[in-house]
């Protein structure tokens, strides 16, 4: 992984949904794939998704992040790091697979293609993987409109403005990539004065 992912267990407690998920997303993984009696593979190490499954397999490339953000191993879950598009884990021995925002640290179709080829290899027959994906609306927002939205306190928190100024900087390519750069350099472009901002959590 990056920099950036290496780095990102420092700010995690100061994220907020949508970057993290609620209660209730968690409950929707619960419910959808019956998970109280599943053994879970989790892509990444989500402390709110921690809770879900008999027991749980946790497996992301950051070492940081495992030690950084990760609830802690026990008898029952535990953590590794490991390539998610060479899942250290047999074939067809995971009743479910999870993960929350996962599908943005992977960087081209080619490789969530692959990563998608062994989360089928993994799961035993007839079992479910679900996936919290931050999907673009089919009308994306342009930076100006997003300006004026916040200058309306139409943007719940910072967290949600970065991601809506992340879907604005998107491309129509076949990978829909974007750098964090490029996120940062657009909010500096229609944001001169941290007055006019949702309160800004330091460091993220």
């Amino acid at each position: 992984m990056t920099n950036h992912w290496d780095d990102y267990h420092r700010h995690w407690k100061l994220l907020e949904a949508p970057l993290r998920p609620t209660a209730e997303t968690v409950a929707i993984f619960d419910r959808e794939l019956d998970l109280g009696n599943a053994d879970v593979l989790l892509l990444g190490v989500t402390p709110e998704l921690a809770v879900l499954g008999k027991s749980m397999l946790a497996v992301d490339q950051s070492a940081a992040m495992i030690s950084g953000v990760w609830a802690g191993d026990d008898g029952s879950r535990r953590a590794i790091a490991g390539n998610w598009l060479n899942l250290p884990v047999d074939r067809a021995s995971i009743d479910a697979v999870i993960g929350d925002g996962c599908l943005s640290a992977v960087a081209s179709q080619a490789a969530r293609s692959s990563l998608f080829g062994e989360v089928a290899r993994v799961l035993k027959p007839g079992r479910r993987a679900a996936i919290r994906v931050f999907a673009r609306p089919e009308t994306a927002d342009d930076l100006c409109g997003i300006e004026a939205l916040v200058l309306a306190g139409g943007i719940e928190n910072f967290h949600a403005l970065k991601w809506r100024i992340a879907m604005a900087c998107t491309t129509d390519d076949r990978d829909f990539t974007i750098k964090v750069a490029t996120i940062r350099d657009a909010f500096g472009r229609c944001f001169r004065t941290a007055k006019l901002l949702p309160r800004e959590q330091d460091g993220v």
